[in-house]
């Protein structure tokens, strides 16, 4: 996937939104949510698994906060919530 489609819109030590492609996200750090709006997402939040739209994002990020934050999701993975748009998770 090419750096140019994905577009972050907010970034700072709390909150992380944007783009990838045409799908939304947004990681949610001090409230341990991420909310993005692919099928595959939808079809696996349950599972807590990411998505290829997710790694592109943290693979974008700066390399100490992108894996600050996925250790953080790994330690507490059973805290955090995944979820889409409309839904009440």
């Amino acid at each position: 996937m090419d750096d140019s489609l994905v577009s972050i819109t907010r970034e700072n030590s709390d909150v992380i939104e944007g783009r990838v492609k045409d799908y939304l996200f947004r990681i949610d750090i001090p409230n341990l949510t991420i909310l993005h709006d692919c099928q595959d997402w939808r079809n696996n939040k349950d599972s807590k698994n990411m998505c290829k739209h997710l790694g592109k994002l943290f693979m974008m990020l700066d390399d100490g906060k992108s894996a600050n934050i996925l250790r953080q999701i790994l330690r507490e993975k059973d805290r955090w919530s995944f979820t889409a748009p409309g839904e009440n998770d």
